[in-house]
Formats: structure tokens, C-alpha cells, sequence
């Protein structure tokens, strides 16, 4: 038990040193995990640069539908370079026993981050400008995998106009 949390501890550390570096993806890498949560004050900088929401879905170990959006929409989509440019993608979840920090740059318990946002069902998926606002309604929950994705495409529009109407810069890479 020790050892497998030990085991995600060193893959969450390993993962976050590669996106506070800002690594590019080599050709032939595959993504497998969506980037863990780790400084939100940092991705709201990008975000603002860009002109992009931040995609922070909210997730539990033992949550089988986080697993199912995980897979079928959420790595397929980080995996997809037009989508990759359109949002920042980071998993927040509350079983990790992880600080995080936050868009005010003070370090938080992701539990904690999660009760903040009222984020108290899994998977919730949040869309956040670069103040850490919400830009679009956030999606609890999954009906059916089939329009999982044509919802969660429609509020990346609707947050992306969210924070351009807030003058942050439209970019060619956000759009459709």
C-alpha cells in the first residue's frame, strides 16, 4: 500500500517538474495521464498569454466514470494537438495527498482546493479564466460518453469567449 502511493507521489513529482518546465512533447510521445494539478498561478499566466480557459477536472481514485472521461475523452483530447492549444488540461485529485498552489499563489490541500470551488461531486469538470473564475458551467457527472465530448467541446467555446470578452488576447490556435 505504502509503496503504490509512494509509486504516484514520484509520478505526480515527476509530471509536474516536466510542465513547470514547459517540456514540449517529442513527436513520438504519448500522453498517458492528464498533467496533475500543481500551480495554478502559473498556468493562469499562461492562460491569460494565450487567451485560454483552464480545464481542471476534479477526480477521486475509486471514481469509475473519472476513469471512463479520463480515457475516452479527456486523454484523447490532450493527446490531439488542436485541442492541446485551445485550453490548459490539469487533473485535481482529492484522494492525492498533494498541496497545490493556487491562483493567488498560497499552497493549498487539493481536498481543500476542490471544497473551494464546491467541486464535491466526481468528475467535475471546471472551466477557469486567468483569475480562477469559472468562464463556463462546469459539467458534473456523465450521462453518456457519446455527448460527453460535444458538451465539454461547447463550454471550451464558451469559456475561450468568456475570457477574450474579458480582453485577453484571441489567439489563431483557440479557436474551432
Amino acid at each position: 500500500m505504502q509503496s503504490c502511493c509512494l509509486l504516484r507521489l514520484l509520478i505526480t513529482l515527476l509530471a509536474c517538474l516536466g510542465s513547470a518546465a514547459g517540456v514540449a512533447l517529442a513527436a513520438n510521445e504519448v500522453i498517458v495521464e492528464v498533467p496533475p494539478a500543481a500551480d495554478f498561478s502559473a498556468d493562469a499566466k499562461r492562460a491569460a498569454s494565450e487567451g485560454i480557459p483552464i480545464l481542471v477536472v476534479v477526480t477521486r481514485d475509486d471514481c469509475s466514470y473519472c476513469a471512463t472521461i479520463k480515457q475516452k475523452i479527456l486523454l484523447p483530447m490532450q493527446r490531439n494537438e488542436k485541442y492541446r492549444r485551445r485550453f490548459i488540461m490539469r487533473e485535481l485529485n482529492v484522494d492525492w495527498l498533494a498541496l497545490v498552489t493556487d491562483f493567488n499563489g498560497g499552497r493549498v490541500s487539493t481536498l481543500n482546493w476542490a471544497r473551494q470551488y464546491k467541486a464535491v461531486f466526481t468528475p467535475t469538470v471546471l472551466l477557469l479564466d486567468p483569475y480562477g473564475h469559472e468562464a463556463a458551467e462546469r459539467l458534473v457527472g456523465i450521462n453518456t460518453v457519446d455527448m460527453y465530448g460535444w458538451y465539454l467541446d461547447r463550454s471550451i467555446s464558451t469559456a475561450t469567449g468568456s475570457i477574450q470578452a474579458l480582453g485577453y488576447p484571441a489567439t489563431a490556435t483557440n479557436g474551432h
